[in-house]
Order: structure tokens, then C-alpha cells, then sequence
């Protein structure tokens, strides 16, 4: 399971170091692409796998799920690790999420997402001010 935050830096090829605490749960293959609230989600392979079979079986009569499958599999790159631990981010998700040099690496469970420090800043600290609200707001899914 990832879990926790780790803070890094970009190289001018938009190469990133996975942190050694998520590559154990981590395969040697991920799968980057646009995650929500301009941020960048990665994937195991195994969790990649799951993921597009749900995705695939969304109705494409319904245009919510046509787009869905759009965005997130157009917008998705197979990524290797490297030797050196590290992936590369691909210039149009660098560009999506704001990511310059500095990174917040964040472990959320099955899936680990990637901000632009100054965005994740900002997130967390508007997100941690109503953390009473919104844990009372999903109470009733049984956490």
C-alpha cells in the first residue's frame, strides 16, 4: 500500500525518482496519466490492469463514459524504471499538472499521485481545513 509524501525534483528531462518506500509496491512498469485537481496519477502494473478493464466496460452510449475513457487512456504513457529508480513524466502531463523542478510524491492506497509542490501546498492546505467536513460527509460509505 503507498502511503505518505516525499518531496523531489524534476530533471530538465522530466525524469523523477520514485521514492525507494513506494517501489516495493510498486511494479517495474507504471502507467502515468491525468489525474484530477491538476496532479498526475501513477499505477502499478497489476492496478493498471484493473483499472482499464473497468474502463472498458463503461456503456459507450453514455457520453460521461465515452469521455472518461478519452481522457484518462488518451492521456496515458507506460513508463519503466530506470536503474537510477527513476520514471519519466511525459511532457504533456508536466504541462497539465504545472510540474517545473519541485514535486510532492504521494502515496493514496492502490495509486501514488504526482503535484507541482506549490499546488500540492496549496491543496493540502485548503483540503486539511475542512477534513472534520468532509470526513462527516463520507461517513455513510461505511469508513
Amino acid at each position: 500500500m503507498l502511503l505518505g509524501q516525499y518531496r523531489h525534483s524534476v530533471d530538465n528531462k522530466g525524469r523523477l525518482i520514485i521514492p525507494n518506500e513506494f517501489r516495493k509496491d510498486l511494479s517495474n512498469t507504471l502507467y502515468v496519466t491525468k489525474g484530477i485537481e491538476n496532479c498526475v496519477f501513477v499505477f502499478s502494473e497489476t492496478t493498471w490492469q484493473v483499472l482499464a478493464g473497468k474502463i472498458a466496460s463503461l456503456p459507450m452510449a453514455k457520453k460521461a463514459g465515452r469521455e472518461f475513457a478519452r481522457i484518462f487512456l488518451a492521456n496515458a504513457s507506460e513508463e519503466t524504471i530506470d536503474a537510477q529508480g527513476r520514471i519519466t513524466i511525459p511532457r504533456h502531463l508536466r504541462e497539465y499538472a504545472e510540474i517545473d523542478k519541485k514535486v510532492v510524491t504521494v502515496g493514496i492506497g492502490e495509486r501514488m499521485e504526482i503535484w507541482s509542490e506549490s499546488l500540492w501546498d496549496q491543496h493540502a492546505a485548503e483540503v486539511e481545513g475542512k477534513y472534520e467536513d468532509i470526513t462527516e460527509e463520507i461517513m455513510d460509505t461505511g469508513i
